[in-house]
Formats: C-alpha cells, structure tokens, sequence
C-alpha cells in the first residue's frame, strides 16, 4: 500500500484545516466563551452568597451582643416586688392576696397600676 503525494492529497489538506478553521472560530470559540461566561457567572453568584451569609452571621452577632447587653440593662432597671402607686404601697403581691381581693378593689388596683405604667411609659 502506498501513499502518493499528489494534488488531490493536498487540497483534501487545504479543505480540512479551512473546514477546522471556520468550525472553531464560529462554533467552538463562542461555545467556550459561554462556558467560561457562565463559570464567571456562577462563582460570583457563589461570592455574594458567601458575603451575605457572613452579613447575616455578623448582623445575629450584633443582635446577640446587644440582646445580652440589653438584659443586662434590664436586670439592673427591674424593679424590687414593692409597688408604689401615689399614695398607696404593695408590698409583694401575692396570688393568694390578689385572689382574696374584692373585684371593685382589684379594678381599682389595675386601674392604678396601667396608668402607672402608662405614665412612665410616656415620660420615659
């Protein structure tokens, strides 16, 4: 079996590397820049994700330290269990206390407490 060189060889040559040349620039460069479009694409979409989980974890952070400062804050503001309304003074309220009470004196010892409250709700 030989192989002779002849023109027929050559322009089957000429026709392969024009026929790679058209095939890659116009099908397989574009393909490739999609894909590397799309690669771009996700590992930014990967980026922000990351960045916004880090927010989050910082900003619960922020929410933890300041929720504990806030208990603190509130621990050193609880009052004792002595309840002042003007001129009246309660000392320790108990269930069993509150249950004996008549229902006009315990409508009379809301009423005192909710403006009360309302007050320094409204002034503080």
């Amino acid at each position: 079996m030989n192989i002779s060189l002849n023109l027929t060889l050559f322009i089957q040559i000429i026709n392969f590397l024009i026929a790679y040349y058209f095939i890659s620039r116009f099908f397989l460069t574009p393909a490739l820049d999609i894909f590397v479009e799309d690669k771009n694409y996700k590992e930014d979409l990967e980026k922000k994700i990351t960045e916004k989980k880090d927010r989050i974890l910082d900003k619960e952070d922020y929410k933890r330290l300041n929720w504990k400062e806030y208990q603190k804050h509130y621990k050193k503001l609880i009052p004792d269990h002595t309840i002042k309304l003007d001129d009246k003074q309660f000392d320790n309220l108990h269930l069993e206390e509150i249950r004996t009470l008549d229902k006009n004196k315990l409508k009379d010892l809301v009423i005192d407490i909710s403006t009360v409250l309302k007050s320094k709700v409204i002034n503080d």
